[in-house]
């Protein structure tokens, strides 16, 4: 890798712009899959869009997957906040992953109630006034109030263990009045009604079934979930998009079907819940995820793939709402779906970093070495960042992709540390059937050193990590 005049700064914004993504970052959909897990959103849009209120959800895949883009995505995506008003929040951002209660995310969701109540500029009720929940003031011990209040709680109740304690056991004394005053904030946002004219797919299928012409359906479909406040402008739409003619004749028709009257249920899409630990998901999901579940709130947690495989799993199959995100493909080998996942995840890495600055062959030995996993190539290509900056290189080229992965695959090996794991490897790849719970198979799908994938016919494989090596046969 010879040296050559280089454009540090360059690499130094490239290396940022391939940083994790995070919910607070407000994800830039410039930057993002113009196709990935397009079909996934649409299924969660109408779980939460149509139907049963107050649906609990579980974003189920492996780390680097995509999880953390798809709440992004769902945050701004129609008609789902037309139904919702969105409350996303990190509990790795947010509170102490190595010291966790379910009691923690009840005072989380109730933090952020109140500071999306103040954002509509609302006021709250009574009981939900004060900064801190009843019988909390004297455990908090607060200072002088200083900028927001929340935040200053929510920063000390992350680093200070001792704060923490006398906060959740304040909680946990009267849980019942913390689950009624979430409770009370949830009705406040479902109570306020989202009135207008909209043409949506369930209008559509009114339409549909009462012989409206599927030329008139199709040039409705252009217009979907727009928004319009007057009859006069929503009729004004219809005219340019159908013909003033059509317009005339299915009028009172479409105002019939097109009126919308939906409370704006709150829904919380809740990242790195997949960061726990597997004691904290089975106390937090399994065993008391009844404090959860009784909220009137739709909510949709980021959900490790292991925690699936452990026997408890299906005690909670009732109460959650289970989707599954995969990787886009297991190996460069594999047959590609409909939608190229090499060509998409190449797009990817070019709106964060100028063409030139990785060679073609490059980006494919990269992308073939992910996995499919979106989080794994961009850790890749960060690294080459760093390293074309080490090496004073103006370009990743294909000697420095293969440095990459031999160093990528040096981790993998220091992860490989379990008893025997070839054999317990070769038994998750080659069995189709559920594998008996134990500590190998959770490592194994916690460090995707296995993923678990869909082939183009849907059915589920598993496959070794392309970072693995040596290869199990």
């Amino acid at each position: 890798m010879p040296e050559e005049a280089i454009d540090r700064d360059a690499w130094i914004e490239t290396y940022h712009r391939l940083a994790p993504a995070s919910l607070s970052d407000g994800l830039n959909d410039g930057l993002l899959m113009e196709e990935f897990n397009r079909e996934l959103m649409i299924r969660i849009s109408r779980l939460f869009g149509t139907g049963e209120r107050f649906k609990k959800g579980l974003l189920i895949g492996q780390e680097g997957c995509g999880k953390t883009t798809v709440l992004s995505r769902l945050s701004r995506r129609e008609p789902l906040i037309h139904r919702n008003r969105p409350i996303c929040f990190s509990i790795f951002e947010t509170l102490n992953l190595v010291d966790i209660e379910t009691v923690d995310i009840l005072l989380m969701i109730y933090i952020h109630l109140v500071r999306a109540a103040a954002e509509e500029g609302w006021e709250l009720p009574t009981e939900n006034s004060s900064p801190l929940l009843t019988g909390m003031a004297e455990a908090a011990e607060p200072e002088s109030p200083i900028g927001d209040p929340w935040e200053m709680l929510r920063v000390r109740y992350k680093s200070d263990s001792a704060f923490r304690r006398k906060i959740r056991n304040s909680l946990k004394a009267d849980i019942e009045s913390v689950q009624a005053r979430i409770s009370t904030l949830c009705g406040l946002f479902s109570r306020r009604v989202h009135d207008c004219f909209m043409i949506t797919e369930a209008a559509v299928s009114k339409l549909q079934a009462e012989d409206v012409s599927e030329k008139v359906l199709s040039r409705l479909k252009a217009v979907f979930y727009r928004e319009y406040k007057s009859e006069v402008a929503f009729l004004r739409m219809l005219e340019e998009a159908i013909g003033e003619i059509q317009a005339r004749h299915y009028q009172s028709l479409i105002l019939k079907h097109a009126w919308l009257e939906i409370p704006r249920d709150p829904l919380f899409l809740i990242d790195d819940a997949d960061r726990l630990g597997r004691g904290d998901i089975e106390r937090i999901f399994f065993r008391e995820s009844h404090l959860l579940t009784t909220i009137p709130a739709g909510m949709v947690f980021a959900f490790p793939l292991f925690a699936t495989h452990l026997t408890s799993f299906s005690r909670i199959q009732d109460r959650f709402e289970a989707v599954f995100l995969r990787p886009l493909f297991s190996n460069a080998e594999a047959e590609p779906p409909a939608v190229d996942p090499q060509g998409e995840m190449a797009h990817l890495i070019i709106r964060r970093m100028a063409p030139e600055m990785v060679s073609e062959d490059a980006l494919e030995y990269l992308i073939g070495h992910s996995g499919g996993m979106i989080g794994t190539l961009m850790g890749l290509i960060r690294n080459g960042c760093r390293l074309a900056l080490q090496h004073r290189a103006s370009v990743i080229d294909r000697p420095m992709a293969e440095t990459l992965v031999q160093d990528f695959k040096k981790r993998f090996a220091r992860l490989a540390d379990i008893p025997d794991w070839r054999r317990h490897a070769r038994a998750v790849v080659e069995s189709r059937e559920p594998q008996p719970e134990d500590g190998s198979l959770v490592h194994l799908f916690r460090h995707n050193l296995v993923l678990e994938y869909h082939t183009p016919e849907g059915e589920i494989r598993r496959a070794l990590h392309p970072g693995m090596q040596p290869p199990l046969n």
